[in-house]
């Protein structure tokens, strides 16, 4: 079994909804945190957006970030995380060791992260978008600020808590176009204001509207040129909250 990414030596345990990918040097107690905080993140966001895959999720826990590095084949940090893959064929996301990074061995953590990844894997399917690493999201069909402002929203209610990474004086971006840039663009010290963005105004609408209302029209809102100004004006009020 071939899957994109994934070390052909890793071996795999197969989840109730998930399969998990590993070296045969990984610590057990971090496979069982990582399938631990899978579950939790699977079974919230599935409540959440009342949603049920039919693409198979893989997670892949690369043991070394020589191993993510060269199978992604581009450098990441060791506590980065991503869905480098979403096709009709199945999706998968990619996490790394507690040896590489010890914020990996935070359950808490790990929960939040795996939520926001999951996230993205469903906004593909019920779009039915696809994305490949590299392929600068030619086949989303959902713009990136949908995509992240959802995943963050629902990844930070997953633990019960509020993004507490951005700073309070972060910048609100009023150029969508220029947002779905930043969102894209790993190396730009704006990218922080560009999350911070995305999330307000998916907050501002789930707020308006629901969430299932959101999801079932992301494809929608994604074909429009401009939104209200109420959405804007609406989100920077949450912000100031």
């Amino acid at each position: 079994m071939s899957i994109p990414f994934v070390p052909k030596e890793y071996y795999y345990i197969e989840c109730h909804d998930f399969r998990l990918w590993h070296s045969k040097d990984e610590l057990k107690s971090q496979i069982q945190l990582i399938i631990d905080a899978g579950v939790y993140a699977f079974e919230y966001v599935c409540s959440k957006l009342k949603f049920k895959n039919l693409r198979k999720i893989e997670i892949c826990l690369y043991h070394s970030n020589n191993q993510a590095v060269s199978s992604l084949n581009r450098h990441i940090t060791g506590s980065m995380a991503m869905a480098p893959y979403s096709t009709d064929k199945g999706g998968l996301i990619i996490v790394q060791s507690a040896t590489v990074d010890p914020m990996n061995g935070d359950l808490q953590r790990m929960r939040r992260i795996l939520a926001h990844e999951i996230c993205h894997l469903f906004v593909r399917e019920k779009s039915g978008s696809s994305s490949v690493l590299g392929d600068s999201l030619k086949d989303m069909k959902v713009r990136p600020w949908i995509d992240e402002g959802l995943a963050e929203y629902l990844s930070w209610r997953c633990i019960g808590k509020k993004n507490s990474i951005l700073p309070e004086d972060v910048e609100y971006i009023g150029d969508l176009d220029e947002v779905d840039l930043l969102l894209n663009d790993f190396s730009s010290d704006r990218r922080a204001s560009a999350f911070h963005t995305s999330s307000r105004l998916v907050e501002y609408f789930i707020g308006e509207f629901g969430i299932l209302n959101f999801f079932e029209s992301m494809t929608d809102l994604s074909a429009k040129t401009e939104l209200p100004t109420t959405a804007y004006s609406g989100s920077q009020k949450a912000c100031a909250c």
